[in-house]
């Protein structure tokens, strides 16, 4: 297996095409683990984040989302029920918040944060990876 085949899945996107891919991806994954990188990447990233704004960032988006999709943003017309036609935002299901917010918080991550991890993790991969 040559260094290139194996760092190139983690740089494109989408996810493994073939039984491979899906054993490069593993094997990736399991020298990330045995290193320690991956612990590491995942202590060093909310407060790169949180430094960069992203948090903020996302909290608005958050607010925003709420507001149009629950009764907490919503006019309220006479003789309206509001419980028939929009829920309270406590009631939203995490999950229903997270799924159309997911490609816009991962579009406002910094270029040169994603590509500081990216690079560290190529760089672990050249490093513990031998064949």
């Amino acid at each position: 297996m040559n260094r290139p085949g194996l760092i190139a899945p983690l740089v494109r996107p989408g996810r493994c095409d073939s039984a491979v891919e899906e054993m490069e991806a593993e094997r990736v994954k399991n020298v990330l683990q045995m290193t320690g990188a991956e612990r590491i990447i995942s202590n060093y990233l909310p407060g790169k984040l949180e430094e960069s704004g992203w948090n903020a960032q996302m909290f608005e988006e958050c607010c925003k989302w709420l507001k149009a999709n629950t009764a907490s943003g919503q006019r309220v017309y006479y003789g309206q029920k509001i419980r028939e036609k929009f829920r309270e935002p406590e009631d939203v299901d995490p999950q229903e918040l997270v799924a159309p917010l997911t490609k816009m918080g991962m579009s406002l991550v910094p270029r040169e944060l994603s590509t500081e991890v990216v690079e560290h993790i190529i760089k672990v991969i050249k490093e513990n990876i031998t064949n």
